[in-house]
């Protein structure tokens, strides 16, 4: 009965409260929240979620390619790609549960955001392993760096060792 009386409402063209403008209902509008019922809400907020996740999924996809080939070739520019895709997936995947246990959980539904939250997990523990690993390269690089470039003494660059030695007098 509610449904109906909701349905009736919100095809009635009446002047909105508190805004005193008349609001369409073909259109999208400012308003539309207005009209829309807390599950409604809840429900397209679910939808973003899912959306949001599915897109930073898709460039996981690419940065987890990268991240394989850079761990193989020790390269610092293909694996950091990864770190910031994962952490948008993990923050996009945890929203997602919250948002689920702040409804109405049950069953089979409860055992898959279970299941997500133990992904969660996983997935911080791997962002904590990747982040070691780079930092590690880093500090390789940087190390590479200074011990090739480091000055070398004077000392090195003699070709004999009789230098100060007057054997080249005449």
């Amino acid at each position: 009965m509610i449904a109906i009386k909701y349905e009736k409402d919100r095809a009635a063209d009446i002047i909105l409260p508190n805004y005193h403008e008349y609001g369409r209902l073909d259109i999208p509008t400012y308003y539309q929240s207005y009209w829309q019922s807390p599950e409604e809400r809840f429900y397209i907020g679910l939808f973003v979620i899912q959306i949001l996740c599915l897109i930073t999924s898709f460039f996981l996809l690419f940065a987890s390619c990268s991240l394989i080939y850079g761990a193989h070739t020790y390269s610092r520019c293909l694996i950091w790609p990864w770190l910031p895709c994962m952490i948008a997936s993990i923050i996009c995947t945890l929203a997602y549960c919250i948002m689920w246990w702040s409804g109405d959980v049950r069953d089979y539904w409860l055992v898959l955001t279970i299941l997500e939250m133990i992904t969660i997990f996983i997935n911080v523990y791997c962002v904590f392993v990747v982040s070691l690993f780079y930092r590690y390269i880093s500090n390789n690089s940087r190390k590479e760096r200074t011990t090739h470039y480091r000055p070398k003494m004077y000392d090195e660059f003699k070709k004999d060792n009789n230098y100060y030695i007057n054997n080249y007098l005449p």
